[in-house]
């Protein structure tokens, strides 16, 4: 594992990523277990409530390989390594196919939620956890309501952050009235895309909102980053 590489094994992260992938439309490059060769396929969908993720039929991507046999050769049970990118930053992860379902068209792999994903992060994209004593907190409207939470993380790409359940909110929606309070002194106000909105499990009563930067100009941008590094010193003295 490179020094950028990062293992991704909460639920809410994975989803965010396995969202970023989807809506990247990049094709995938498998690797089927007990099949020669490379195979390509498209991300065709993400089921986070049922743990699935659904992939179109591989195809042979060189001479090497072949189309195998999917009664025969590919069965349920059978593993996947998959890697895909997002915005150029490779991702890998295996997967479990639970059954092929065939439709009017070409058979879809419906596959397991891979256990992690090792996510080949750029060094500004790395995503730093917020503890509760930095107080960075988000302000956002909603509906004509003002919602404010605890940011739990950011990275050069996003930032999470939590609001109390009942907040009208979900996946696609576009937040343009955002405060990003990171400390008593620095504030930005970017335009926030919701990748993903989930149930805190060890906070009942609160959701965790997963979201990328839609809109940041570049001023924004390096407070972002002289916040983050900052934080970064502190945490290295800390732990020496």
């Amino acid at each position: 594992m490179s020094e950028n590489t990062q293992e991704i094994i909460e639920k809410p992260r994975k989803a965010q990523l396995l969202t970023r992938l989807l809506q990247s439309r990049s094709l995938l490059s498998l690797e089927i277990a007990g099949v020669d060769g490379k195979f390509s396929s498209a991300f065709v969908s993400f089921d986070n409530k049922n743990e699935t993720i659904d992939l179109d039929q591989p195809f042979p991507s060189g001479t090497s390989a072949y189309l195998p046999n999917t009664k025969t050769a590919v069965k349920p049970g059978t593993v996947l390594a998959v890697t895909g990118s997002i915005k150029g930053t490779p991702l890998k992860f295996e997967t479990t196919l639970k059954e092929i379902k065939q439709t009017s068209t070409t058979p879809i792999y419906s596959c397991s939620l891979p256990d992690k994903i090792m996510y080949e992060q750029q060094r500004d994209q790395f995503r730093l956890e917020l503890g509760a004593a930095t107080r960075s907190k988000a302000s956002v409207l909603i509906a004509g309501k003002q919602h404010s939470g605890r940011i739990v993380d950011l990275s050069g790409d996003g930032t999470c952050f939590r609001l109390t359940q009942g907040v009208s909110i979900k996946a696609g929606d576009i937040l343009t009235s955002v405060e990003l309070q990171l400390n008593e002194h620095l504030m930005i106000k970017p335009t926030l895309r919701v990748l993903s909105v989930y149930n805190v499990v060890q906070a009942p009563g609160m959701i965790q909102v997963g979201t990328q930067f839609d809109k940041i100009s570049q001023s924004e941008t390096a407070t972002l980053r002289v916040f983050m590094k900052e934080l970064e010193r502190t945490k290295l003295r800390n732990n020496r």
